[in-house]
This record gives C-alpha cells, structure tokens and sequence, in this order.
C-alpha cells in the first residue's frame, strides 16, 4: 500500500509538469535569434509558428542541435510523433551528450507506449546522470505503465529524494 500511495502521490505532483518533452527553454541556448522567436511562440502556444521559425532556423544554421531539440517539441505539440521522433533523433546525432534531448525523446516514447526504446534512452540516461531527478521520475512513469509498481515506487522516490 505505501508503494501504491507514493507512486499516486508522484503522478499528482506531476500533473503540472510537461509529460512528453523538456522545455524548450532549459535547453542550451546560444545567440541564436530563431531559438529566441520559437520559445516566444512556445509560451504563447502557437506550435506552427515555432515550426515556421524553425525551419528558416534550419536555413542558417543546419547543424544546430538546439534547433533540432526544439523542432520535435513543436512536432510532438502538433500531434506528428514520427517526425518529433527524427528532430529529436538529429538533434541527438549532432550532440551526444544532450540530454535534453535524449529525456525529450524517452518521454515520446513513453507516450507512444514504445516502452523498450523509452527505457533504453532512460537507462542510458540514467548511466551519465544519475542525480537527475527527471530522469527518475520518468523511470517510475514508465514502470507505472507497465503495472510494475515496486519499481516504480523506487524510482518516484529516488525523484522525490533527489528533488523534494
């Protein structure tokens, strides 16, 4: 029952969060004018300007993974998971190391209920960044919707520890 009771606890508390994706705002930013234009249309909830501006972002600058990061937050907010899935993928490919992406990415999957790709992202996450609470609280999610409730449990605590 106390396991139950955590996990109940963490998915109220996450309600608020954004499920799918990092913000796009936590993401390394530079002095990229088209980074700054697609968090303005991200506040404002206007996912198609943020594709629109992306895109000419894309023009200039065809390596910028940040772009790439943000691409697939406005394809997941316009409903097109696949190609979400690509940006993030991209962005992934110019830089290894960004998590933000990685986490964006382990969360589609998630929703997508493609639950081995999420955790393979997650584990690997977890592997490099192991104070994330993030990462975490994914974990629990994904254990959640598997109906492994001890595990978890343990990862919604372990989020809860790192985070309170």
């Amino acid at each position: 029952m106390f396991h139950k009771s955590i996990v109940l606890l963490f998915i109220i508390m996450s309600i608020n969060s954004v499920s799918f994706a990092a913000n796009p705002q936590e993401a390394a930013v530079t002095d990229n004018p088209y980074l700054t234009q697609a968090k303005q249309f991200y506040a404002a909830q206007n996912y198609k300007g943020m594709q629109e501006v992306l895109f000419k972002g894309l023009a200039e600058y065809p390596k910028s993974s940040e772009i790439f990061y943000n691409l697939g937050v406005a394809y997941y907010k316009l409903g097109r998971p696949k190609l979400a899935v690509r940006s993030y993928e991209q962005a992934i490919q110019l830089r290894p190391d960004f998590r933000e992406a990685r986490i964006g990415l382990a969360s589609l999957y998630l929703d997508l209920k493609n639950y081995p790709k999420a955790m393979t992202q997650l584990k690997g996450l977890l592997k490099v960044d192991p104070t994330n609470p993030v990462i975490a609280e994914k974990l629990g999610l994904l254990y959640f919707n598997q109906k492994k409730y001890d595990e978890a449990a343990t990862y919604f605590t372990k989020a809860i520890e790192l985070s309170p």
